[in-house]
Parts: C-alpha cells; structure tokens; sequence
C-alpha cells in the first residue's frame, strides 16, 4: 500500500503544506490562515474542513457526525467565549465531552483510547499485527549468520536463502551465487514486510520506513 502524498492539494478550506508521517499533516487554513497539525483521513475524507474557525459565534450542528473514532451525539452548554462542547461516543463505548474546536481540527478523534494503545503498542517492543516491526526493518544479520548477509546461509557449497514471518520460517530456495540468494531474500521483504511496516508508519506505530542498521 503506497502513501499517497497529498503536498500542495486543498481540500475545503485547508491547503496541506507538508505530510508529517504517523497520519498527520501540517496545513495552513485558508479562512484564517492559522497553520496547524490535522489528521490526514480526516482533511482529505472532509470531517476536517477548517482549522476551527470556520462560521465563529454559530451554533455548528454535528449530530451523527464522525471524527475519528468519535461520533458526536448532543451539544452541551458552552463557557463564555468558547466554543460549543459536544457529548461524544466512541467505538470503545465510552463517552466524553469534547470541545467543538477540537472535534473539527482533528485534534481529538478518540476518548484516549486511541493514544493508550499507541502507548502500549510502543512498550510491546513495537509489536504491530503479530509482527515486531523494528526486527524486520533491522538489516543486521544474527549473530552466528558466517556470511554477515541477514537471511541467507551457506549449506553444501549453496547459498540457502530464508525469511522469518509471524513465528514461521520460509524458505526462499537454494542458489550456486550469494548474489542470487541476496535477490530472493529482497523479493521476499518487499512481499511480506513491506507492507505490514507501511502500515506500521501509518498508524504511528513506528516513526520511519528506513531500515534500521543496528
């Protein structure tokens, strides 16, 4: 699954400037000008269309609406000079109150769930749908690998080549080269890594798709 960048596109009144990675975006809102982070999915699904400044001092209907995991249920009364508060449920079942502001910038899109499991996630060794994702972006070989290549092994005067993926190990085939061998185990990774680690960075899990040396 390939990032699409967004660079330069306006969607509502929101111009993204830069993608920030992890699902965010730095935008610059054409209403006021204010730069900020948004979410991502929802600038370009348009939950998110303004900075928040968008129609000031009117009452913004949002029942039903969805921001994130959020769906807004009820109004609650405001404080003086502040935007409307919102009763909010989300899909964990939990309910919060939410400012207005925060619901359309992007700012808050869950209860704190969202940010409790990214927390855990980052503890758990950077574990992502069965998978640590920071072993398969490492490019250092293990330890009693004698030919310092990650993934391939000299058996019989033959290159072995293998991949490890969610506790099995398979293997990629027998070559007469190491360079063949090195080929096999690349089309490998782009098959069964690359994708989970693009995902991996999307949900914020890890922070870059380079491959990590040490």
């Amino acid at each position: 699954m390939k990032r699409i960048d967004r660079t330069g596109q306006q969607f509502g009144n929101i111009l993204i400037l830069k993608e920030l990675g992890g699902g965010k975006v730095l935008g610059r809102c054409l209403l006021c000008g204010k730069e900020k982070e948004f979410i991502k999915s929802n600038v370009v699904g348009g939950l998110t269309t303004s900075c928040g400044c968008q129609h000031p001092g009117k009452r913004k209907d949002i029942t039903g609406m969805r921001f994130g995991r959020l769906v807004a249920i009820r109004p609650i009364d405001k404080k003086p000079g502040k935007s409307m508060n919102w009763e909010c449920k989300c899909d964990c079942g939990n309910t919060c109150v939410v400012n207005l502001d925060s619901l359309t910038s992007g700012d808050r899109t869950s209860c704190g769930c969202k940010e409790t499991e990214s927390r855990t996630r980052l503890i758990d060794k950077k574990h992502y749908q069965g998978t640590n994702v920071e072993t398969i972006r490492s490019t250092k070989a293990n330890v009693n690998n004698k030919l310092g290549v990650r993934g391939v092994y000299l058996k019989k005067n033959r290159y072995v080549a293998y991949i490890s993926f969610k506790g099995q190990q398979i293997t990629l085939g027998s070559f007469v080269t190491l360079e063949e061998a090195k080929k096999a185990r690349a089309r490998a990774e782009e098959k069964y890594f690359k994708p989970i680690l693009e995902e991996a960075y999307e949900e914020g899990v890890i922070d870059s798709l380079e491959p990590k040396k040490k």
